[in-house]
């Protein structure tokens, strides 16, 4: 068994996550009990060498049928990971955690932890800034209400950080196209979303879904409460502006 985790470790080193899961796999189809695997299961609570393969190990039943929880495998890879100040890897095991065990009850706990992270990870990117929604209206005592307007043809993801975290999601608009230049106004073609948030200072997060070539937006917006905020979105060229 010793011989097939040195394998595993060298395939990881060598980038070869396949062959580095299978002699891995093989440790805990052998012998779970064996003083190696345990070794294995104790480092994926204290470091992140074994945490690129989270993704397998949360979706092989040898595993699964010889570790009591395999939920801890992505909690404990994301905090290491964030530890680590890898914030990309941190949110990819809460967001395959979420996937994978909606019914957790740690989910609530993980839901106010990513936010921040996806933050984190557009700003490490490169993200642009993106300038609080102007007020435009009254909203009930102790709200802050948010409206944005998706006048893009692209699916966007916008999280907030702050007095609470949420991420929503914003359908496409169907009539709507890139444009090449910034429009004067908003077009008011698209999806509306209206966020009621308590009020308060945010860290904000605006990006497309699956699309790597728009850089994604964040901006720090202050909300008072009894006041709505609506802002549009739209894309020129390859960039999100408001």
């Amino acid at each position: 068994l010793l011989y097939k985790l040195n394998c595993s470790k060298y395939f990881l080193w060598s980038g070869e996550l396949d062959a580095a899961f299978a002699f891995l796999e093989g440790i805990f189809e052998d012998n779970p009990q064996h003083i190696v695997a345990q070794q294995v299961l104790e480092s994926l609570k204290t470091d992140t060498q074994f945490c690129p393969l989270s993704q397998q190990m949360g979706e092989s039943s040898i595993i699964s049928n010889n570790v009591d929880d395999t939920a801890n495998i992505f909690l404990d890879c994301a905090e290491n990971y964030s530890k680590q100040g890898e914030f990309r890897m941190a949110s990819n095991n809460y967001s395959s955690f979420l996937a994978k065990f909606p019914e957790h009850p740690l989910v609530e706990s993980v839901n106010l932890l990513l936010p921040d992270l996806l933050i984190k990870v557009a700003k490490a990117s490169g993200s642009g800034t993106i300038e609080r929604p102007n007020e435009s209206g009254w909203a009930p005592d102790g709200i802050a209400r948010v409206v944005i307007q998706n006048d893009s043809p692209h699916d966007l993801r916008i999280v907030f950080s702050g007095p609470e975290a949420r991420i929503e999601t914003l359908p496409a608009c169907a009539t709507c196209t890139d444009s090449m230049i910034s429009p004067l106004y908003c077009p008011e073609e698209g999806p509306i979303g209206t966020y009621d948030l308590t009020p308060g200072e945010f860290e904000v997060l605006v990006e497309t879904i699956n699309e790597e070539d728009i850089i994604p937006f964040t901006g720090t917006w202050s909300f008072q409460g009894g006041k709505s905020f609506y802002s549009c979105f739209f894309i020129v060229t390859t960039t999100i502006y408001r």
